[in-house]
């Protein structure tokens, strides 16, 4: 279709161009032929060879005038010369409008064509664009469709598993206080094996509170409350309160913002979004210490960006490909795989996106928010 539009265009100015010139060649030919016909009628050099004639009869007839009618006679020659001479300069007039026009053909057409492949640029940009645009959106809606079914999921599995928990727990820990009511003096292989039971059961218990707990979080996700705040500050208050929670993890901050207007957000839940990144940074399993890094960004309209790396092992190609899907994680075991899920979310309901950017070495996200409408700053601090 856009090759079709683009074609389109062309023909167009090409036809837009063309038609107009033509007329205009031949409407300026007729012009030109009608001031050469005017201008320089043949019947008046027949008129001029006439009087040339009659002022050598008239020399004949008065000889004594002869000198004066031979001096007419000589002007009247060079005045027919002179108009002859402008007669034939027609051919080398239209000669001249005709190269002339052949010109000016050539920089219309030229002029025509440049500005259609300008308007077919912008209209193959914008068409793409809107491509681009109507493609995210697909994405972001599909994306929330899904996230909503994977929290109303977690939401059900919560409620389903966590009361049989606590009972279960209690009766195991009873066992061993009942048996020895019965049985005043039991085995030791028994005891053993009771007490085995029970922190075994009281170790899983914990594995499925903390998934438990995972799954709340991820069901009760909050909507946002947006106010207007310095990015400067608040990036800068999240690696002052979050430095030292992991004492593998060196965190930093560096502004390349070149902007000083607020950002629209829930600073909460933004927050929330990069604990959930630095968590992850901070799980990796490595000898020494790793850096944290936190970039702000600005852009031409007016927007910002977090760019957000560290210099880990990175992830692997296969992992990436659904890196945002709920419950993907490289963990095993120790990761829940909801962390990269909820900051999708995050960045979704407010109008932004968080992209994973491929490097080679450890991992980088970008976090893009829209542009901010308001002027008003407010204290993230509370937030």
């Amino acid at each position: 279709m856009i090759r079709n539009i683009r074609w389109l265009v062309y023909s167009v100015a090409l036809v837009l161009t063309l038609l107009p010139t033509i007329a205009a060649y031949y409407a300026v030919e007729n012009i030109v032929q009608s001031a050469v016909q005017l201008g320089f009628n043949q019947n008046i050099s027949a008129e001029l060879d006439h009087s040339g004639q009659r002022l050598k009869e008239l020399a004949k007839l008065n000889p004594a005038k002869e000198a004066t009618y031979r001096k007419e006679f000589l002007q009247l020659q060079d005045l027919r010369g002179a108009y002859e001479t402008l007669f034939r300069s027609g051919s080398v007039l239209k000669e001249a409008y005709l190269q002339t026009f052949l010109l000016i053909s050539g920089l219309a057409l030229f002029s025509a064509f440049l500005l259609a492949w300008w308007l077919n640029r912008r209209i193959i940009g914008s068409h793409d664009a809107a491509l681009t645009q109507m493609r995210k959106a697909k994405e972001r809606t599909l994306f929330l469709e899904q996230n909503e079914s994977w929290r109303l999921f977690a939401q059900k599995l919560v409620h389903e598993i966590k009361n049989p928990l606590t009972p279960v727990q209690v009766m195991v820990g009873r066992i061993p206080k009942k048996y020895a009511l019965l049985h005043p003096n039991p085995s030791l292989e028994f005891t053993t094996l009771v007490e085995e039971t029970r922190a075994i059961v009281d170790e899983e218990i914990l594995k499925v509170n903390q998934w438990i707990e995972a799954f709340s979080q991820y069901a009760r996700m909050p909507a946002p409350k947006y106010v207007s705040i310095d990015p400067r500050q608040m990036l800068e208050l999240f690696v002052q309160q979050y430095k030292d929670q992991w004492p593998m993890l060196q965190m930093s901050f560096v502004d390349h913002a070149s902007q000083n207007i607020p950002l629209r957000c829930d600073p909460s839940l933004v927050k929330q979004v990069l604990f959930n990144l630095a968590k992850n940074t901070a799980e990796i399993e490595t000898r020494g210490p790793l850096q944290f890094r936190l970039e702000l960004l600005s852009f031409d309209n007016q927007s910002y960006g977090i760019r957000v790396s560290d210099d880990g092992p990175g992830i692997s190609a296969a992992i990436a490909k659904r890196l945002f899907q709920p419950y993907t994680t490289e963990k095993g075991e120790r990761g829940m795989g909801l962390g990269l899920a909820i900051a999708k979310k995050v960045l979704l309901e407010h109008g932004g996106e968080i992209e994973y950017v491929a490097s080679e070495k450890g991992c980088t996200f970008l976090l893009t928010f829209p542009p901010s409408a308001t002027k008003e700053i407010h204290d993230p601090i509370s937030h």
